[in-house]
């Protein structure tokens, strides 16, 4: 039961890894690289959190540059 828990909390935790390297157009590594001192020393919630921000960023920053693509267009 406990090695069954450890697995889905790894695999849990790659999973979060992976969907910050997606939302930031980062390798894995790097992701885990910038995100050490939260993996090595924290809970799956953590990570969720970080994933969150991550996606906010990436929304952010794709809001930005549609805003700058129609001021672009309106200036045409």
């Amino acid at each position: 039961l406990i090695k069954s828990r450890w697995t889905h909390m790894v695999r849990n935790i790659l999973m979060v890894l992976n969907e910050i390297s997606d939302c930031c157009d980062l390798k894995l590594l790097d992701v885990i690289v910038k995100y050490w001192k939260i993996i090595s020393s924290s809970s799956e919630w953590t990570l969720i959190i970080a994933m969150q921000s991550a996606e906010d960023r990436k929304n952010l920053s794709e809001k930005k540059k549609e805003e700058e693509d129609l001021c672009w267009l309106s200036h045409q």
